[in-house]
């Protein structure tokens, strides 16, 4: 498995998914981290009170919450034990091997039409500061 390539491949992914928010990348990358530590076999064992610790998730229910969404959305296999003194079982797969989104150009579209977005309220704001002024007098 090459880090490189993977992170790639997630990166694409997440920038196609509107629905993932800082707080399920940052247990996807406390998940990562494990992984890479256990040199990337599948299943790694997680407790929840590591992945809040190291992803800064205080709530339990968000933490169930990313959990469950991140296994929904294919980003990794969540199987939770209930018993307080065996971690849960998580696969994460390796977006290396995953095709990426058929269509780059539209993902760099998407990446463009947010850098425009960013700089349009500035513009705007600009050029309607003297209108202001110029209607008033």
């Amino acid at each position: 498995m090459k880090p490189n390539k993977h992170l790639t491949g997630l990166f694409d992914r997440l920038i196609e998914d509107q629905t993932m928010h800082p707080t399920h990348i940052s247990l996807y990358f406390s998940l990562f981290q494990y992984w890479n530590i256990n040199r990337f076999q599948n299943p790694i064992s997680i407790t929840r009170e590591e992945m809040m610790l190291i992803s800064k998730i205080g709530s339990r229910a968000t933490y169930h919450k990313c959990m469950r969404e991140l296994n929904d959305k294919g980003y990794i296999k969540y199987d939770p034990t209930f018993n307080p003194f065996k971690g849960s079982s998580v696969q994460l797969f390796n977006f290396s091997e995953i095709e990426p989104p058929k269509n780059k150009k539209q993902t760099q579209k998407i990446l463009n039409q947010k850098e425009e977005d960013k700089l349009d309220p500035l513009l705007s704001s600009a050029i309607s500061i003297p209108n202001k002024i110029l209607s008033s007098t």
